[in-house]
């Protein structure tokens, strides 16, 4: 049995894919493993995935959750006709055409030639072009968009906007003061030079008041040239987070 072991391992490894036992697997190798697994952690029923750009962790978070309600925010029309066009085939996840930020109103958006790294950060365009490429789009501050519709408690808020994760953080000041946010995972960075994601001690200083401790970090972006950690996946859990002891 070792050996069919070894084979299966080695043939897996020689064509790129990593087996492992998910009994005793670490925490910060796989989120939806350590929110089913977790003693104290809730499986999420509302799940926010705010900057969706083509949904690639929409397809993710529908296929581990398939119990939860997803809703996938992502404000730039053709990162959203992406998005809505590849969503039909995940029945719980609803689109939106929206931004979210610490204001509701009607913004311009700089386009990047990276579809991914479009921000309401203020910087220049990596576009090799000499134009500027703007867009108008929509944007509301979490608490305004609950409000709206009526949701009662978000399991899991993700956020990946490329900078922008304060102050979506700010627009849900209301939620979090009322202990309406359960998890929270952002992306982060620890890089003092990295001016385009949200450095970790700033997402630490605004959650810890809330009673959100960080808790593991996924998805580790290493850059070469010099050899650094660039930016990760950070999540934090907050009191509401954890399910009751039986």
């Amino acid at each position: 049995m070792s050996k069919l072991k070894d084979f299966v391992r080695n043939q897996l490894s020689n064509r790129g894919w990593f087996l492992r036992k998910l009994a005793g697997l670490p925490g910060g190798i796989s989120l939806e493993h350590d929110l089913l697994s977790t003693a104290g952690i809730r499986t999420p029923d509302l799940v926010f995935d705010v900057g969706a750009h083509h949904g690639e962790t929409a397809e993710r978070f529908a296929r581990a959750f398939p119990a939860a309600r997803i809703l996938s925010l992502e404000p730039t029309a053709d990162n959203f006709r992406v998005l809505s066009a590849r969503a039909h085939a995940w029945p719980n996840v609803t689109c939106y055409k929206l931004g979210l930020s610490d204001r509701t109103c009607k913004t311009d958006i700089l386009l990047q030639s990276d579809s991914q790294t479009h921000s309401l950060e203020l910087r220049r365009p990596n576009t090799s072009g000499s134009g500027i490429s703007r867009e108008t789009i929509d944007i509301s501050t979490l608490d305004d968009f609950v409000a709206i519709h009526r949701f009662a408690q978000i399991d899991l808020l993700k956020i990946d906007v490329e900078g922008h994760e304060l102050a979506v953080l700010r627009g849900a000041a209301k939620l979090f003061e009322r202990q309406q946010i359960n998890v929270v995972l952002l992306e982060a960075t620890l890089d003092p030079d990295d001016s385009v994601h949200t450095q970790l001690a700033a997402a630490i200083a605004w959650l810890q008041p809330h009673g959100f401790k960080l808790t593991a970090i996924y998805d580790q972006v290493i850059w070469r040239q010099p050899t650094k950690l660039s930016y990760f996946n950070a999540l934090f859990v907050g009191p509401t987070g954890f399910a009751p002891l039986p």
